[in-house]
């Protein structure tokens, strides 16, 4: 798989792990029962170490150098990139 759609897919699943840090601080913030505070406080840590994680691999440098050395990127592709 060529480097520019490999990055794709990581900021896809970003995208929806910061959906879901959303969805449990909304939930948290109307109607969290009595008790599960440190309950959720566990899963949203949880949600943001993959976020981290995700950012962070040491893979993501070399998936971008190779990604801005591909041909055939559109103008919002390259962008992206920069």
């Amino acid at each position: 798989m060529k480097a520019y759609p490999q990055l794709e897919a990581r900021f896809k699943r970003l995208t929806v792990l910061h959906d879901v840090d959303s969805m449990l601080h909304w939930d948290m913030s109307a109607m969290m029962p009595l008790g599960a505070a440190a309950g959720r406080a566990e899963q949203m840590a949880a949600v943001k170490v993959l976020c981290h994680q995700l950012l962070t691999a040491p893979e993501i440098p070399d998936l971008i150098a190779a990604a801005e050395a591909e041909q055939g990127l559109g103008s919002w592709q390259s962008a992206n990139l920069a």
